[in-house]
């Protein structure tokens, strides 16, 4: 199964979290959010020109349920150079009772200015969702292919539990994957997570998970790692929205990268459900023995919605 990038939208993503909660108790409901930013990035790297957008939108009419998710960033730097980081996920869903069947399709489309990467993933995943009263059980079994440099093909699944536990919500989950490729190497990787989010108040979500993926080369070389993440965000106030994220990996050497990721988003609403957007982001990558990077980007921007 394809894992996504973390994209910087993660306060856009909380809010809509907080839609999504309205319309999981409602019967026919139309909603979306959009939202446009331009700015640039500063920082080890050369100085960079940004463009960003996000989408979320959803219906609801009876037991059918579609959504779409969408959410990116254009770049381009001093000496002409374009990158992008974009991801798209299409959801449709029918309900029977308390269950809940549905496929799902992401995409996902990265050119690197850093390091000249060009890559598009594509997965298509079939969820399977039992609802109770407290407790809710999703499987979800995937399949995808790479292109360009990470041409390859990968299967797998993720299982989560979602547990109401008076006003948290708490997410435990894993994921299980395969990835083949051309020259015959493969990756095995497995990532048990916990999660929760605390709606009646923030709101506030957070997640963390610790894998283990084992790589073997055509050649038969056995390589092992372990990755650690972490994922916050929250909404302290009407017009401010943070998020940060720690993302940290070992091999079997001992030998560790780090990358923390954070984010301030500044809001102020107007009539007709429009906004304006002032992100702050900024991130700081390293390696035990080796050099660092950081970045800041300053964009504005506009949103406009219906609930």
């Amino acid at each position: 199964m394809i894992v996504l990038g973390y994209s910087t939208k993660t306060c856009a993503a909380c809010r809509f979290l907080v839609i999504a909660i309205l319309l999981g108790v409602s019967v026919s409901v139309h909603s979306y959010d959009v939202e446009f930013d331009i700015g640039s990035r500063f920082g080890t790297l050369q100085p960079r020109a940004l463009g960003a957008f996000s989408l979320n939108a959803s219906s609801i009419s009876g037991a059918f349920a579609v959504g779409t998710t969408a959410d990116g960033e254009v770049s381009i730097d001093t000496v002409g150079n374009p990158g992008i980081d974009a991801y798209f996920r299409g959801d449709a869903s029918y309900a029977l009772g308390s269950f809940i069947s549905g496929l799902r399709l992401e995409a996902t489309t990265l050119r690197s200015v850093e390091t000249g990467e060009e890559a598009i993933n594509l997965s298509l995943s079939a969820p399977f969702t039992l609802n109770g009263r407290d407790l809710s059980l999703s499987f979800a079994p995937a399949c995808g292919v790479g292109f360009y440099d990470d041409e390859s093909f990968n299967f797998g699944a993720r299982l989560n539990v979602s547990y109401l536990a008076g006003d948290f919500v708490l997410k435990p989950g894993a994921t299980f994957s395969e990835t083949l490729f051309p020259d015959g190497s493969r990756t095995l990787a497995i990532a048990p997570s916990l999660g929760f989010v605390w709606y009646p108040g923030i709101p506030l979500s957070a997640d963390f998970s610790v894998g283990w993926s084992r790589s073997e080369t055509d050649s038969g070389t056995v390589s092992t790692s372990f990755p650690v993440s972490a994922i916050f965000s929250a909404v302290p106030l009407p017009w401010l929205c943070v998020s940060a994220k720690l993302k940290s990996e070992a091999d079997i050497s001992g030998l560790m990268s780090y990358r923390v990721d954070g984010e301030l988003e500044l809001i102020k609403y107007v009539p007709n459900g429009r906004a304006f957007h002032l992100p702050i982001a900024a991130y700081y990558s390293w390696t035990d023995g080796g050099s660092a990077n950081f970045g800041v980007s300053i964009m504005v921007g506009f949103s406009f919605g219906q609930e």
